[in-house]
């Protein structure tokens, strides 16, 4: 279970507006590369730990605005898994293990 961290007011986060994160098709703008649907990623993300649950969380935090990736996943998430994230962040593993690392501190 994922430690519990304060939960950040909605208000503090600028989400993308819901008419603008998605396609026609009704896929989010951070997976122009694949055929998912808003509805199946946050299912997908909602699945126990896995590689695969890993790496599509992974291409979220590489590809969506910060706020959308910590609105989808959830800051708790991404504090917990970041280990086995970590190595699939790319460019943004030291962006991401700052924020972790902040947020550990704030519990």
């Amino acid at each position: 279970m994922p430690p519990k961290i304060a939960r950040m007011p909605p208000a503090a986060l600028h989400v993308t507006p819901a008419h603008l994160l998605t396609d026609s098709q009704g896929r989010p703008y951070f997976l122009w590369d694949m055929d998912m649907t808003l509805a199946q990623l946050r299912a997908q993300l909602a699945m126990p730990p896995s590689a695969g649950r890993d790496a599509l969380t992974a291409k979220v935090l590489r590809q969506a605005k910060p706020d959308d990736a910590v609105h989808l996943i959830g800051k708790a998430e991404i504090v917990a898994r970041m280990d086995d994230l970590g190595p699939l962040l790319g460019d943004t593993r030291a962006f991401w293990e700052f924020w972790a690392a902040r947020w550990r501190q704030t519990r």
